[in-house]
């Protein structure tokens, strides 16, 4: 079982099958301009893909580089200033009820937010995509990585535990998933159900963001 999303589907959380925990997974390319300081109601991801920028989490001093994945918990404050254009994926789970949207400043909200668990980031060198490093278990995702892959080269060659999405940033995929194929072009998002069992290749050069759940049931 999997589902193909296209771009303009990707932050409309409706558009996420019941079994995968995803809200949004959405590719940002070629931005410029510093992010201010604020905080939200959801936990939220950031795969870093091109360009630096430093970036206060939660307080702490992060360096933003590519392959870098930075957790920040609901609640915590963060910002960043670029240096120049960047681009980078970002991901959260699916939003509770009466969950809020955007960007919160406590300066308007006149709350101050203490988050039940920490933020945290990860290294590129720490999370290669063949072996991803295993996230916190409070983190609504196992595994988050990427990679670029020439033409014709493997991405990925197993059954999903969980569920199991690929973004393609750049390029295109050919995907072999229970005996069907299919080809994923770019800024689309492929998504697989526990127990599919897949084959991935890059139809051309490309750039792929992983994003993995925790191991569950098959869905019936």
């Amino acid at each position: 079982m999997y589902v193909v999303l296209a771009p303009e589907a990707l932050d409309r959380p409706e558009a996420y099958p019941e079994w995968c925990s995803l809200g949004w997974f959405r590719n940002y390319r070629h931005l410029t301009g510093d992010v201010e300081t604020h905080y939200h109601d959801l936990p939220e991801v950031y795969l870093w893909h091109e360009g630096t920028a430093a970036a206060v989490i939660a307080g702490q001093a992060v360096a933003m580089r590519p392959g870098l994945v930075a957790y920040t918990a609901a609640g915590d404050h963060h910002s960043y200033a670029v240096a120049g254009r960047h681009s980078n994926t970002g991901l959260a789970p699916k939003a509770f009820p009466g969950c809020r949207s955007g960007h919160l400043h406590t300066q308007t909200t006149g709350e101050s937010p203490r988050p039940s668990v920490p933020s945290f980031w990860v290294a590129p060198e720490e999370n290669p995509f063949a072996a991803p490093r295993e996230l916190p278990r409070y983190c609504f995702a196992r595994h988050i990585a990427c990679a670029r892959f020439t033409t014709a080269q493997a991405v990925l060659q197993r059954a999903a535990t969980s569920w199991l999405a690929l973004l393609v940033r750049e390029g295109g995929i050919r995907v072999q998933a229970d005996g069907q194929t299919l080809e994923v072009p770019e800024n689309h998002l492929f998504i697989a159900a526990p127990g599919t069992r897949l084959c991935v290749a890059a139809l051309s050069a490309a750039e792929v963001a992983l994003a993995e759940g925790w191991p569950t049931e098959i869905p019936g």
